[in-house]
């Protein structure tokens, strides 16, 4: 019943990873899925014989390859049970319930030389609100994940002491926390807090020394974080030709994180102009 409808499933099965692994990790197959744009309603259950280079009681985890900055990255997707000569993947270990198999894309099965127990929470702002967007990964895994709207994440450590990292994509705002795994296949609860960095000018249209620019171009400003309208009017930024400020209509983008000025009038040929934000623009 995970389908509503008849479905070709097609798959392409590898031994070359397409991810630089770490010498504790230790592929033993590639799956490529094809649901041919399909999502799944509940977790597909994966079985594959087992590979002839599995060591006997080694961990294996089941990874999707998530893009975060156009980088692939492992997510943890299942674990790998063994029974008989297959390899049979399941959601529930250490008392959590693992993302699954739900949809096409890249899996990699992987065996652990050094095993992992798994590290869920939620990623916060400082008001305790859910981060959307933010990657999240510790010092002592490979594996990533990518937060929904509801800030939960799922990545893995290795035994012992640990640092969880999130990092809201697009932006240095980051936070960490740090852990303490008992053992493999154990779970930690560890909930990270993003700081937001201060508000700063990400980029200037036309940029600084600019020359040879249109008369009738406008200028626009650009920064790292949404900004509170209330706070741009004719005073926190402005335009000068050398002798006085020019008058203009200031428009902000959707995002809240552009300021777009139009001039009244065409600006004057052979002359430098000064662009200046001031300290009274905050973001949100």
């Amino acid at each position: 019943n995970a389908l509503n409808a008849n479905t070709v499933l097609k798959t392409q099965v590898s031994n070359i990873s397409p991810i630089p692994l770490s010498d504790d990790v230790t592929l033993l197959k590639r799956i490529e899925l094809d649901f041919a744009n399909a999502s799944l309603s509940q977790s597909a259950l994966l079985s594959m014989p087992v590979p002839t280079n599995y060591i006997s009681g080694s961990q294996i985890i089941i990874a999707k390859l998530i893009s975060i900055n156009s980088v692939k990255r492992p997510k943890i997707a299942a674990v790998g049970i063994i029974s008989g000569s297959l390899i049979t993947t399941t959601r529930t270990i250490g008392g959590i319930t693992l993302p699954g198999i739900t949809g096409g894309g890249e899996y990699l099965i992987l065996q652990m030389t050094r095993p992992i127990g798994f590290v869920t929470g939620r990623v916060m702002n400082i008001s305790s609100q859910p981060v959307s967007g933010a990657y999240t990964y510790t010092d002592k895994s490979i594996f990533y994940d990518l937060t929904g709207t509801d800030g939960n994440y799922i990545t893995g450590a290795a035994a012992g002491s640990f640092t969880a990292t999130a990092q809201k994509t697009g932006t240095p705002d980051m936070g960490t926390a740090s852990g303490t795994m008992a053992s493999a296949n154990s779970s930690v609860s560890l909930d990270i807090t993003i700081q937001q960095s201060g508000l700063t000018i990400s980029k200037i249209i036309p940029e600084n020394n600019s020359q040879n620019i249109s008369v009738n171009q406008p200028a626009a400003v650009f920064f790292n974080h949404a900004i509170n309208r209330a706070t741009v009017n004719e005073n926190s930024i402005t335009i000068n030709d050398g002798a006085a400020n020019i008058t203009g209509v200031m428009s902000i983008t959707a995002d809240n994180k552009g300021i777009a000025i139009y001039p009244s009038a065409a600006l004057k040929g052979n002359t430098q102009y000064t662009i200046t934000i001031k300290g009274t623009i905050t973001d949100i």
